[in-house]
């Protein structure tokens, strides 16, 4: 199973999906909707920002702070999460584009944009941590890491 099918699975599963619904204050089908719309936009931002060497040195950093972070329980991740570092991360991956791409989403999910951030800053850091479990080693962004 890929990376991304391996996150999106996750992510998709009720439970996790009425628990990141909760706490930005949507329903669970808009959560899905987010997520499959955009964990392929997410991916494609981390392979461009990550080929400059700068880029994947920058993300690497931001990415630091989470590497011993457990996601076998989706569930607890996701709500011991801080936001605010998803929304480093996201920045990291969209740095030109987040705002663009939020408010793309919200358009396409029925969602506010704020609400689309929230959800974004969460998966985001899901699809960092289920990385991290399959290579088994700690992170590091190399651009060829990213499409394998």
């Amino acid at each position: 199973m890929s990376l991304f099918d391996l996150t999106s699975k996750k992510l998709n599963n009720e439970e996790t999906s009425s628990m990141l619904a909760k706490s930005v204050g949507t329903a669970p089908d808009k959560v899905q909707k987010v997520t499959q719309l955009g964990l392929p936009t997410l991916l494609q931002g981390l392979v461009r920002n990550s080929s400059p060497k700068e880029g994947a040195e920058s993300l690497n950093r931001a990415l630091d702070k989470h590497r011993d972070e457990s996601i076998d329980n989706v569930k607890s991740f996701i709500s011991n999460s801080d936001r605010s570092e998803g929304q480093k991360i996201l920045w990291h991956i969209l740095p030109e584009n987040e705002e663009r791409t939020e408010k793309n989403l919200a358009a396409q999910a029925g969602l506010k944009k704020d609400r689309v951030s929230g959800i974004l800053s969460q998966i985001a850091l899901c699809f960092w941590q289920h990385r991290e479990m399959r290579r088994g080693k700690a992170m590091s962004i190399h651009r060829e890491s990213l499409v394998s």
